[in-house]
């Protein structure tokens, strides 16, 4: 590639980034309640990856809060606790479902938009609704109402699988065996397949039984389950 083709490449690059973010009003609008084709779970996941979280609300509660309800809905967590599932599996699985992004893409967008939802919540704890809020009344109402959402659709999860989703954010992790006890190594992807599948079991029944199968038993599972996609 010559310098002036890398350089057509990057202005590209770029281009098609700002496109990205003008393309959403971040903050204004709360998109995961629309209906969403696949095709738009990854424009709107792309443009969260990008987007700075000062353009994305600015300071403003009720902006954060709407910013903060895309994230969760797109990372299947619940709005005030990245590390804790929601009531259903993140929209995101269904790009990998779709083939609409590779396995190492998966992971890259995941760990971005998880890190976006972590700033997100950090923002809002920090935030008095009482004092600092922008919008008064409102704004204070829509806060008690994001709160009372995440305990509705907190669900608690074992404890390997939270540990799991810790590998899928920071990296390669030993990790207790819930089946034999001992300790094991497991990487970043195996850590995704397994919790992508756990996320997509719907059968309370048939998620216990898979981590009980242990993480030999769920990484077995959860590769031929991906690979049949």
């Amino acid at each position: 590639m010559t310098i002036s083709e890398l350089k057509e490449q990057v202005k590209s690059i770029l281009r098609e980034k700002m496109m990205n973010e003008e393309a959403y009003k971040l903050g204004s609008v709360e998109y995961t309640k629309k209906n969403l084709t696949p095709a738009d779970i990854l424009s709107l996941a792309m443009a969260y990856s990008q987007a700075s979280g000062n353009k994305m609300y600015g300071g403003k509660m009720e902006k954060m809060i709407k910013v903060g309800n895309d994230l969760a809905k797109l990372n299947g967590t619940t709005q005030l606790d990245v590390k804790k599932r929601g009531s259903k599996p993140a929209l995101i699985l269904t790009l990998l479902k779709n083939k609409l992004v590779t396995k190492d893409e998966y992971i890259k967008l995941y760990k971005d938009l998880l890190a976006k939802q972590s700033s997100v919540v950090k923002s809002l704890k920090n935030a008095d609704p009482a004092s600092r809020m922008v919008g008064g009344a409102a704004a204070r109402a829509a806060h008690r109402d994001m709160k009372a959402e995440s305990e509705i659709n907190e669900v608690t999860e074992p404890e390997v699988i939270s540990q799991l989703r810790d590998v899928v954010k920071n990296g390669y992790k030993t990790l207790k065996d819930p089946k034999t006890g001992k300790k094991m190594k497991v990487d970043s992807y195996s850590a995704s397949a397994i919790t992508q599948v756990y996320d997509a079991i719907t059968n309370p029944s048939t998620k216990d039984k898979f981590v009980k199968s242990g993480l030999l038993g769920m990484q077995s599972v959860s590769f031929k389950a991906i690979n049949k996609k």
